[in-house]
């Protein structure tokens, strides 16, 4: 029997491990998200642990499993760059995992343009929210006779 081993990491901080095998597959009515030994507990531990999808592929000649860790909200950041605004990395971050959290709360396969609709409804509040921010630092800061700098205004006290 051949064992292949592949890993990949991606730039956005996504990667997989894979296991292949040429082995004789799985039994008929194995089920591998709960059936199997200590192996594969291990392994549905793993992805649990790492918040991983745990994939299998199987037939007569052998099988692939394969632990696939997505970067935490990666899935929004094509539909960001699309729009031209540049959110830190903090709000990227939360309106990420915002957008995987409503995508993976649909049941059935749902098309490019419903994530889309998401995405642009995501981004848009979150836009909306950082500008709401910026004002409440800025009256704040106005309240505290500070600036942009956090340097105290010259002459200027708060009433």
């Amino acid at each position: 029997m051949r064992v292949k081993v592949c890993c990949e990491t991606k730039d956005d901080g996504s990667f997989f491990v894979e296991v292949t095998d040429d082995g004789v597959g799985f039994p008929e009515n194995f089920d591998p998200s709960t059936d199997g030994g200590l192996g594969f507990q291990l392994m549905r531990t793993l992805a649990n642990g790492l918040n991983a999808e745990l994939q299998f592929e199987h037939d007569s000649l052998g099988v692939c499993a394969r632990l696939v860790k997505r970067a935490n909200g990666a899935s929004i950041l094509p539909f960001i760059r699309k729009t031209g605004i540049v959110f830190d990395d903090r709000v990227t971050h939360l309106i990420g995992e915002a957008f995987d959290n409503a995508c993976s709360e649909l049941h059935t396969e749902q098309s490019t343009v419903v994530h889309e609709v998401i995405a642009k409804r995501i981004i848009g509040a979150a836009e909306n929210g950082e500008r709401d921010l910026v004002r409440l630092r800025d009256a704040g800061l106005t309240a505290l006779g500070l600036d942009d700098d956090d340097h105290p205004n010259q002459g200027r006290r708060a009433s």
